[in-house]
């Protein structure tokens, strides 16, 4: 058999080898992305498109602060198609070792004064509004702005992830807003009835839940909201 020959090889790994620039909408969604994926050695990135298993590839990491860490790694799994709550993609296993990043993950931390949560659950919620903001508390340190009013203030809109009562009669008017943005907002979805819970999915949202939602409900869809990044481009 022909033996490859160097140029070979070398067309071979420049055709396999992919950079990518994954962009995160604040420090605190990549630092919450890293707790629960890259401290562990792995990464996860949404796709319709993934690459085969056992392709190397280059990564940047960037926050809105301009800080960059650049990893590598190989593709350990795919999944080619949704399943259930789960997108398509591919998962990353790190090969960069954690101290050649770990200084900087270290001060973003060390400056990390938590996340901005739009909660937008309109008048008479108490019970909801209440149970939401004792789950959120005990998921990520975040600020939360409680809005009664469709019409909220226009400076409230740097937000990190919105949670939207969609059985409110106001509520499309507030996801509009968190959406239609040149950054639209994360959306997680409350509904009392399979129907608010539907139209949740069909406006985009991360996940649509039981109005009020269970703990752990809530804290899956707020890291997949959170670890989700903002854009990936190669």
């Amino acid at each position: 058999m022909t033996q490859p020959t160097e140029k070979q090889h070398a067309r071979k790994n420049e055709r396999i080898r992919v950079a990518l620039e994954i962009r995160y909408r604040s420090a605190g969604a990549f630092l919450v992305s890293y707790s629960v994926n890259l401290s562990k050695g792995g990464l996860f990135i949404e796709t319709s498109t993934p690459l085969p298993r056992g392709d190397r590839i280059n990564l940047k990491l960037l926050t809105p602060e301009q800080q960059t860490i650049e990893l590598s790694g190989v593709v350990a799994w795919v999944r080619t198609e949704a399943a259930g709550n789960e997108p398509p993609g591919m998962g990353i296993e790190v090969d960069t070792p954690e101290e050649s990043y770990g200084l900087l993950v270290d001060e973003m931390a060390s400056k990390f004064a938590g996340i901005t949560v739009l909660l937008a659950l309109g008048p008479g919620q108490d019970r909801t509004r209440a149970v939401v903001k004792r789950h959120l508390a005990a998921i990520v340190s975040c600020h939360v702005v409680d809005v009664d009013d469709a019409f909220y203030p226009q400076e409230n809109k740097a937000f990190d992830l919105a949670v939207i009562n969609l059985d409110w009669l106001d509520s499309e008017e507030v996801v509009g807003r968190v959406l239609e943005g040149e950054q639209p907002v994360p959306l997680i979805a409350l509904g009392h009835s399979s129907a608010s819970r539907r139209r949740g999915d069909e406006l985009g949202a991360i996940a649509a839940l039981d109005n009020p939602p269970t703990f752990s409900d809530l804290r899956s869809a707020v890291i997949s909201a959170l670890t989700r990044p903002e854009s990936v481009t190669a």
